[in-house]
């Protein structure tokens, strides 16, 4: 028997390990070549993978309840929505709940106000028990109006309504609902001052107010004006903000909020 020759075995290799290099259409010589190729490619995947999960993450954080005490460690700055707004040192950490509804966890103080709509921070939340109240009523505004816009605007503006029955697809009856009807409202200009009845998280002695307007966001001088027509400007100061479309509840009718409370340099 003629003894093996090993150079030609190491060069050629034998023809059952060259078939099972071939098998499967992928010769593994080229493959163990281009590993660097390969390995990249890996390495690629996985950053994109993390960047992903990272940006959904950061896009969904408002909406984790967590606990207070773990917010209360994190009070330097805030994620609401798609921005992260300028820092304001100091303020109360706010999340968003199960519903997409602001939560402060601690009350707002008037300079923290002052200086976060200064800074175009404007989100504001209310507390725990003050949310609650506030999610009950309009859950009963559901129950009987159109939209909470009409609710508004008859409330609010003194708009008339009517009513019309619709089909109730939980028990299968017919219910009433009003609306606001807008062809029957005399034409002008309406702006009202009405105190909000489910405030912000404010420190005592901070009165929350809403200006409401049928056809325009009113200027800051027409705001201030109707304010000290019932709260005179050399004894209360005053700050006027307008939320943001993503933390508003009602979207269909103009108006903005203000702070207000009594100068105590006077």
């Amino acid at each position: 028997m003629k003894p093996r020759n090993n150079t030609l075995c190491k060069k050629f290799g034998s023809g059952k390990r060259r078939q099972n290099e071939t098998r499967g259409g992928i010769h593994y010589r080229f493959l163990r070549g281009k590993r660097w190729l390969f390995i990249f490619i890996l390495n690629l995947y996985a950053i994109m993978r993390t960047y992903d999960i990272t940006k959904q993450s950061m896009k969904h954080v408002t909406g984790v309840v967590v606990s207070e005490e773990s917010m209360n460690s994190v009070n330097e700055r805030e994620i609401v929505g798609n921005s992260v707004p300028e820092i304001v040192i100091d303020q109360p950490a706010l999340y968003r709940d199960d519903d997409g509804f602001l939560v402060s966890v601690a009350p707002y103080t008037w300079d923290v106000s002052q200086r976060k709509v200064k800074a175009s921070n404007i989100s504001f939340g209310r507390s725990v028990e003050g949310l609650k109240k506030y999610k009950e009523k309009i859950t009963k505004i559901k129950q009987n109006w159109a939209t909470i816009d009409d609710y508004c605007r008859h409330h609010f503006l003194g708009y008339p309504i009517k009513s019309k029955q619709i089909f109730n697809e939980d028990n299968g009856s017919m219910r009433t609902i009003y609306y606001a009807d807008e062809n029957q409202m005399e034409q002008g200009s309406i702006l009202r001052l009405e105190k909000n009845s489910f405030p912000y998280f404010m420190e005592e002695g901070i009165m929350h107010y809403i200006l409401w307007s049928n056809d325009r966001v009113p200027s800051e001088v027409e705001a201030k004006q109707l304010i000290h027509s019932s709260f005179p400007s050399d004894q209360t100061e005053v700050i006027l903000f307008e939320n943001p479309n993503i933390n508003k509840s009602v979207q269909g009718v103009m108006h903005i909020h203000a702070f207000i409370r009594q100068n105590f340099q006077s």
